[in-house]
């Protein structure tokens, strides 16, 4: 492939995952020069649907926080979701605070 924008990435990342196929997809996560919030919620929720690996959506869902990739619907429902599954009411309350002032 050419020239991979962040739709190609996306893609990628998103086939990986469709195939049961995580860590590749991490891989290849952690490789795209460009992220945006398509990308950071694939991820977010690939982990928030693997029992064991729920608290690396939480790192990824904080990866975005840091960068200022902006959030959305889909992300906020999903990181609510997963702090319910975690039973992390202190992150709860955070995302709640970030929902009232979104």
């Amino acid at each position: 492939m050419l020239h991979r924008n962040v739709f190609t990435w996306n893609a990628i990342i998103s086939a990986h995952i469709h195939n049961r196929d995580i860590t590749k997809a991490r891989h290849f996560f952690d490789s795209a020069p460009f992220k945006d919030s398509v990308t950071y919620n694939t991820m977010i929720s690939a982990y928030a649907n693997t029992s064991s690996l729920d608290l690396e959506g939480v790192k990824v869902f904080s990866s975005m926080q840091d960068t200022g990739t902006p959030f959305d619907e889909f992300t906020l429902t999903t990181m609510l979701n997963l702090t319910a599954k975690l039973l992390v009411l202190s992150y709860g309350k955070q995302l709640h605070s970030d929902i009232r002032t979104w």
